[in-house]
């Protein structure tokens, strides 16, 4: 008994000196505030940055959970008006056969999104509490943010070979 109770000892006082201090030696000092990064936003489409800027003006302006969850919904929306705003750019470029490929595409797309909203439905009715809307509503917008950049990427790729001197 004695000798755990010195081993117990001598640990707790190994110890202590790391708590108090850094590897410095010197006492631990509050971490510096990071300054925003001025690039972060350089490989954003111009969607992504706008999208960004109404949800976060959003939040700011009612940061509740009720507010958060309002500006999720508003962020789908922004997501899915961003979407037929692609779309319709793209069709406008592509030839004919392109074009009939794409919306065949986008109509199966259409079918999986529609799919997976139902099942997040029924895996979000299961839970309780205000903060899962939110989550559910992110969960939705992710998977429509993610056509709309694949969509985008093929579009930028296309003004890139179409815009060729």
């Amino acid at each position: 008994m004695k000798r755990t109770t010195i081993c117990l000892l001598i640990l707790m006082f190994l110890f202590i000196p790391i708590a108090s201090y850094s590897a410095s030696n010197g006492p631990i000092k509050a971490p510096k505030k990071v300054k925003p990064n001025p690039h972060q936003d350089t490989y954003k489409s111009e969607i992504e940055i706008r999208i960004d800027k109404i949800e976060n003006e959003c939040m700011e302006n009612n940061p509740t959970q009720g507010g958060m969850n309002d500006c999720a919904g508003k962020s789908l929306e922004a997501w899915d008006k961003a979407l037929n705003e692609v779309y319709g750019k793209l069709m406008k470029r592509l030839d004919e056969k392109s074009k009939i490929s794409l919306r065949d595409s986008q109509r199966e797309w259409l079918k999986y999104r529609d799919s997976h909203f139902k099942f997040l439905e029924t895996y979000y009715d299961k839970l309780e509490g205000s903060m899962y809307v939110g989550m559910h509503t992110k969960d939705e917008t992710a998977i429509v943010r993610e056509r709309v950049l694949t969509l985008l990427s093929l579009l930028d790729l296309l003004k890139l070979e179409l815009d060729k001197p």
